[in-house]
């Protein structure tokens, strides 16, 4: 498995895997994250391929935040779906954490990206300050959309609908380990 065209590490399963999951970092972060680690280690364990990557900014640039990159960011997250498509027969999840979770949502709503999951973790749920934007664009779409931050399951809606609002975590919640479907 070549994973150096999304500098991807993979965390492989006992067995075949049931899917696969492609989580990515925030904005100050790379897939070195101890989140991320902890989330593929668990995913992994539960049957997927799970594969944490750094997005294209941080490919060219090690340090800093990223700048005037998020197409080409979206571009490297449907490259990272289209790569775990034909790592396995299953379904396909992607998600990350701040930046990268909106990144990832924003690759489903408005780029087209299909995956069957959309997993999100501390998803800027509006811009500083204004609570009044709402960014939950992609809770339109026809998936399963998680959301989570800190110990707090902030909002989860499926085809555009509420399903639940300051839930508190599970230890597997806090993991966002769900099975699709």
């Amino acid at each position: 498995m070549d994973l150096d065209a999304i500098a991807g590490i993979a965390h492989q399963p006992e067995g075949d895997p049931k899917g696969a999951v492609v989580l990515t970092h925030g904005a100050g972060g790379n897939r070195n994250s101890p989140m991320l680690i902890r989330l593929c280690d668990e995913w992994a364990r539960r049957g997927f391929l799970a594969v944490r990557y750094d997005l294209p900014y941080r490919r060219r640039r090690p340090k800093g935040p990223p700048s005037g990159s998020a197409a080409g960011d979206r571009a490297g997250i449907a490259e990272a779906v289209e790569l775990a498509r034909t790592l396995t027969d299953g379904p396909v999840l992607a998600g990350g954490h701040s930046y990268g979770g909106r990144q990832t949502s924003m690759a489903v709503a408005d780029d087209g990206v299909v995956v069957d999951v959309l997993t999100l973790f501390s998803y800027p749920l509006h811009p500083p300050g204004k609570p009044e934007r709402a960014r939950t664009e992609q809770a339109a779409q026809p998936i399963l959309v998680e959301y989570r931050a800190g110990r707090k399951r902030v909002l989860m809606r499926r085809n555009g609908h509420l399903e639940g609002r300051g839930l508190p975590f599970s230890r597997e919640a806090r993991c966002s380990v769900r099975s699709p479907g």
